[in-house]
């Protein structure tokens, strides 16, 4: 999850995100298999060292194939849905696991239409995000009804 967030590896996990969708996982699921090979063997050596477990030093470096292939899928899990919740959002990936959009709910929604004077030209000339920025601040600052 930290690989994910960009903790250890910043600049090559921005460079894996950039390929496409199937050469960014299969790139991750390496780094992710190196990661856990290289834990599992940290972990089996400070348990060796402490005497907690009576295998050869050897033994203890060694991740066993099930242990690999478990964590193959969990992180291949990882790798798949964490992308898919960042891209449409936590929450409405949340309703959809929850079965949200199954049973539809009438609500009532209010639309409020503004036009600026000149606000086309602002947007034209600023963007997109400071036009938004701009028509925020507006409404920030006209007297509630």
């Amino acid at each position: 999850m930290m690989f994910e967030k960009g903790a250890p590896f910043p600049q090559l996990r921005d460079r894996l995100h950039r390929l496409s969708w199937l050469l960014s996982n299969a790139g991750t699921e390496v780094i992710y298999l190196v990661l856990t090979i290289v834990g599992a063997g940290l972990a089996g050596g400070l348990m060796w060292t402490l005497g907690l477990n009576g295998e050869s030093l050897a033994k203890a470096l060694v991740i066993h194939p099930p242990a690999i292939l478990y964590s193959l899928l969990v992180s291949g899990f990882i790798v798949t849905v964490v992308p898919v919740r960042d891209l449409i959002g936590a929450e409405v990936f949340r309703n959809m696991l929850f079965g949200r959009y199954h049973r539809p709910l009438e609500e009532e929604r209010i639309f409020l239409f503004i036009d600026l004077t000149g606000c086309t030209a602002y947007a034209q000339a600023h963007g997109d995000r400071q036009a938004q920025t701009y028509l925020g601040a507006y409404l920030a600052t006209t007297p509630q009804m």
